[in-house]
């Protein structure tokens, strides 16, 4: 792997400009890349420079959860000195992509139950979303701030989630309750949620409404709307 390459490539078999030789392992898809990326681990000029973001933002810790690649998102779970409130170019943290990945599961499922393939984001992959729970939970705990984190759209992983969520997707139903049993919650929606019309002095609802209870209400998820009550 070249610490440094004339590449601008984004596709996870190739290396991406300016990637890490961690980040190049971790975005192989194999048993070989993540022993090398362990021993690059046993390097200290690895470790002290662990946080390196390349050029889509992505450090080593955002690499391995968006590649699922849960061998190495736990070995980088040990070093302090990992930032957990890192975010990618589209200001996405470890959280958001957790989040979308249980999201993203989910929508395969249903569209594969009503013959509506154009969802499925992991075709290849039947996967059971309640083994993510758990990661969500211990990522809170490792760092509480990074549940009212916005991406570049201003949304936070609960909004997200709400959003999404189904009255049949039981484990984001779960991940939203815990999240708004947490004190720290954030309940705010972004700030270009609410549309107005200049020209015509009209508030217009936009795609979401404005407010997470009226999203949830919307959805008639009732034990959402009984949390946010």
């Amino acid at each position: 792997f070249a610490n440094n390459a004339n590449n601008n490539t984004t596709n996870n078999d190739e290396i991406i400009i300016n990637d890490s030789p961690l980040i190049c392992a971790i975005n192989k898809h194999s048993q070989d890349a993540n022993d090398i990326a362990l021993a690059l681990l046993k390097r200290k000029d690895i470790v002290k420079g662990i946080n390196f973001q390349n050029a889509e933002g992505k450090s080593a810790l955002l690499a391995s959860v968006s590649n699922d690649n849960k061998q190495i998102y736990n070995k980088l779970l040990t070093f302090d000195k990992i930032d957990y409130k890192c975010q990618d170019n589209e200001g996405r943290t470890c959280l958001h992509l957790l989040v979308q990945y249980v999201i993203d599961i989910y929508w395969h499922n249903y569209s594969n139950y009503h013959n509506r393939n154009h969802y499925g984001y992991y075709s290849d992959r039947r996967e059971n979303p309640d083994v993510h729970y758990d990661r969500i939970v211990d990522l809170y705990k490792r760092c509480p701030q990074i549940l009212n984190i916005s991406n570049k759209n201003g949304q936070t992983p609960l909004f997200n989630c709400i959003n999404n969520v189904h009255d049949k997707f039981d484990v984001l139903l779960k991940i939203i309750k815990y999240f708004l049993d947490q004190k720290n919650v954030d309940l705010s929606l972004p700030s270009d949620i609410l549309k107005v019309d200049i020209e015509n002095q009209d508030e217009t609802e936009g795609e979401y409404s404005n407010s997470l209870l009226h999203i949830a209400c919307t959805k008639k998820i009732h034990e959402i709307v009984d949390k946010l009550l």
